[in-house]
């Protein structure tokens, strides 16, 4: 009997370690972000022009210059600048879950919130756009904005 308790409340352990990463609906769905009336929030694609990157304890930030292609939602500007973060969570189950990684060169689609003059993307929302398919596909969302 003690063992099947044991047992239980390893698996339900487990069970919440598995979901702890995992984004709710809301951040998956484009559509449901549209929905929602964000302040400070902006929508564009653009090209990587520069990435630096500095060490912050455990978790590299980069400070990424986006040249800007179109605009969906906020100010239009011909460039901004954007944050990405590599390695956050090191050491536990959400080890770069949380990740956005940019490169220079890159198309990209960011869907994030305006701070203090720099955008901090929705990890879930933002995705690089590297083929004409995946342009389409990830666009075709916000043709009705």
């Amino acid at each position: 009997m003690q063992k099947n308790a044991l047992m239980a409340c390893y698996l339900i352990f487990l069970s919440f370690d598995a979901f702890a990463c995992q984004p709710n609906v809301e951040e998956l769905s484009l559509k449901l972000y549209l929905k929602k009336d964000n302040v400070g929030s902006v929508i564009f694609a653009g090209q990587v022009m520069t990435v630096t990157e500095r060490r912050e304890g455990g978790v590299i930030v980069q400070t990424v210059k986006i040249k800007t292609s179109r605009w969906w939602r906020g100010e239009v500007q011909s460039e901004l600048m954007v944050m990405g973060k590599k390695g956050a969570g090191a050491g536990t189950s959400c080890a770069g879950v949380d990740d956005i990684v940019f490169t220079k060169g890159q198309e990209w689609l960011i869907v994030g919130e305006l701070k203090d003059g720099k955008v901090i993307p929705r990890r879930w929302l933002s995705r690089p756009l590297f083929e004409q398919e995946a342009k389409t596909k990830s666009l075709e969302q916000l043709s009705p904005y």
